[in-house]
């Protein structure tokens, strides 16, 4: 369980430094603060300091640090209680693994997430000064857990998305690996980078079309104050559909799959090279204990 934990958490570590600014700029787009391109956006970010486009970074890391080690951990656990039961692997019991591990995960990490939108959607004031983080994390205290925990239910349902993603990965995997052990004398177990990236990022595309709307409600909620945030899912999906239309509860959605996409894929291979090293490194360990 802690291997796969540290390896999921480590992974998504790099995939959050190497793309935050198209992070911050899909951030923007969602929550209504931007209305252009991912580029355009990206542009205005750092039309006064580059270093705008990785405000929030620390904040961004701790949070994705936190929720994919716990995901993962959770979702370990959860599918060992699954077989533990005498259940077969299969795609619907992996995402069944996959919701409970997110509804688990959400409990402990949705107020560092709501914090990490605050301040990637937070901009500049007129004088040209930002409020730091810890003012946003007061601000967020304050409100108490309706704040903190706001949009847990859309949250909740949006685990959907992560258990798609991992379902349809493991099952894809073991597909493939079977193909690739055909005629060998030795079954292949670790996917190559290139494969584990294909097969990562072909399973979030489909994960993130069938939730995206969910996905934009919940940023629009989570930077909301006031009467205005105590709206719930419903009268903000509903209030988006009559403002903007079907076509903007995809808005920033080519942002958003490009961020996920490459984020699944690449957080996906680097799980799967950081958990072969380490348990290659376990068994290596153990048989110099038993000579």
């Amino acid at each position: 369980l802690l291997i796969e934990a540290t390896a999921g958490g480590l992974g998504s570590l790099l995939t959050a430094c190497l793309l935050y600014p198209v992070d911050t700029a899909k951030t923007k787009i969602q929550s209504g603060r931007a209305s252009g391109s991912t580029l355009q956006t990206m542009r205005e970010i750092a039309q006064d300091r580059l270093l705008d486009l990785y405000n929030g970074l620390s904040a961004k890391a701790t949070h994705t640090v936190v929720q994919n080690f716990v995901y993962f951990y959770f979702y370990e656990w959860y599918k060992a209680l699954y077989l533990g039961f005498g259940l077969k692997v299969s795609t619907l019991g992996n995402t069944a693994c996959g919701v409970a591990a997110g509804v688990s995960n959400l409990t402990l990490t949705l107020p560092l997430e709501t914090l990490s939108v605050r301040i990637q959607a937070e901009g500049r004031a007129p004088g040209g000064s930002r409020r730091s983080v810890a003012a946003l994390a007061r601000e967020l205290v304050a409100e108490g857990r309706a704040g903190m925990w706001r949009g847990l239910g859309v949250s909740s349902i949006l685990s959907l998305n992560p258990a798609l993603t991992v379902a349809v990965f493991d099952g894809l995997k073991a597909r493939v690996l079977s193909a690739l052990s055909r005629g060998q004398a030795e079954r292949v177990r670790v996917l190559s980078v290139v494969q584990s990236f294909v097969l990562g990022s072909l399973a979030k595309v489909v994960a993130t079309l069938i939730t995206y709307p969910l996905i934009r409600t919940k940023a629009v909620m989570q930077v909301q104050r006031g009467e205005a945030g105590r709206a719930g899912m419903a009268l903000t999906l509903a209030r988006l559909l009559r403002e903007e239309g079907f076509a903007g509860l995809y808005r920033g959605c080519g942002a958003q799959i490009f961020t996920a996409v490459s984020k699944s894929g690449i957080m996906l291979t680097t799980k799967e090279q950081l958990a072969a090293f380490a348990l290659g490194l376990v068994l290596l360990l153990r048989r110099k204990r038993v000579k």
